[in-house]
């Protein structure tokens, strides 16, 4: 399989999973004005889509699934 093959299907993993993935790395926090807000964690995401794409290069089909 070409590599540009293997990224654009990488991709699209991570585009399917991308809401489920923000969700994870939702939390509230208080800020200086003590209201609450809702921020996406960005190291986190970041962890959460490595950990996918490299679970993805790692799953090997059945011989009789090709």
């Amino acid at each position: 399989m070409k590599i540009q093959s293997v990224i654009h299907k990488i991709k699209e993993v991570i585009r399917h999973f991308h809401n489920y993935i923000t969700s994870l790395a939702t939390h509230s926090s208080q800020n200086e004005e003590g209201e609450v807000e809702v921020v996406v964690d960005p190291i986190l995401r970041q962890r959460l889509e490595v950990t996918l794409i490299l679970a993805v290069l790692k799953f090997r089909l059945p011989e009789s699934w090709k």
